[in-house]
């Protein structure tokens, strides 16, 4: 047995950990600078392997966001987009071709549009849309929007209402068909702007069918609208069934 003091003990002890050459100073200095020494060390120790740690995991880490480029989270005037579906991310690459900045949210890590989103450049955050902690995080209050459009009417319901409890002023837009559920909550309160996807995509699909040249659609009260390419917008008529006198 070497026979130290404790003090004495403790500081060979961190010397030993942290690789530290002998100090005659120190060595024969007070047992206060000998515990302070010992103290600062084994934080240094703890701090590089953070560092470390942490260095590691940004480099492998499969990441969404980003601290620059096109991947950063905006945090004014942008449009929160809930649920990386087909409709999702359409509506975000939409969106970011306007110069509108968007943040897309999506409550699966392993949904295959969240690895085409990171390839598109767009910055996705992993959670649930309808959480207030998340929607805090994502600066919902000088946001210019937001769009529920998972493909669960009632998951979009509880989104929007989440955001508006949040925000009342906040503009908010449903992804939702003609059930029961959407029909009943209309009948409550507003809750956003209600579209169904479904109608206004057969309905394109089907003037196309047709012999129309219309690349969009969209519904305003109950009527589906073709833009044409040379601008113009006319509702869509279906033709006469009886296609005679």
């Amino acid at each position: 047995m070497l026979d130290l003091a404790s003090v004495d003990a403790f500081y060979a002890v961190t010397k030993v950990m942290v690789t530290v050459g002998p100090n005659p100073a120190i060595d024969a200095g007070p047992d206060w600078f000998k515990i302070v020494s010992s103290v600062a060390m084994l934080a240094a120790l703890a701090l590089t392997a953070v560092f470390t740690a942490g260095l590691v995991n940004r480099l492998l880490d499969r990441r969404l966001t980003a601290l620059v480029g096109s991947r950063v989270v905006p945090r004014k005037d942008h449009v929160v987009v809930v649920g990386l579906g087909q409709v999702g991310l359409r509506l975000a690459l939409l969106l970011r071709e306007l110069g509108v900045p968007v943040l897309a949210v999506e409550s699966n890590p392993n949904r295959y549009n969240v690895a085409r989103a990171k390839n598109y450049g767009l910055p996705v955050v992993i959670g649930q849309g309808a959480s207030h902690f998340l929607l805090r995080r994502l600066s919902l209050g000088r946001a210019q929007a937001l769009a529920a459009v998972t493909s669960q009417e009632v998951e979009n319901i509880s989104i929007a209402v989440a955001a508006l409890g949040m925000q009342e002023d906040l503009r908010t837009i449903l992804r939702a068909g003609r059930g029961e559920v959407i029909n009943e909550t209309r009948a409550l309160f507003s809750v956003g702007v209600v579209q169904d996807v479904h109608r206004i995509g057969g309905t394109l699909l089907a003037a196309v069918a047709l012999g129309s040249d219309a690349m969009e659609a969209f519904l305003h009260q109950q009527t589906v609208y073709l833009i044409l390419p040379d601008g113009r917008i006319e509702p869509f008529a279906r033709p006469d069934a009886t296609g005679g006198d």
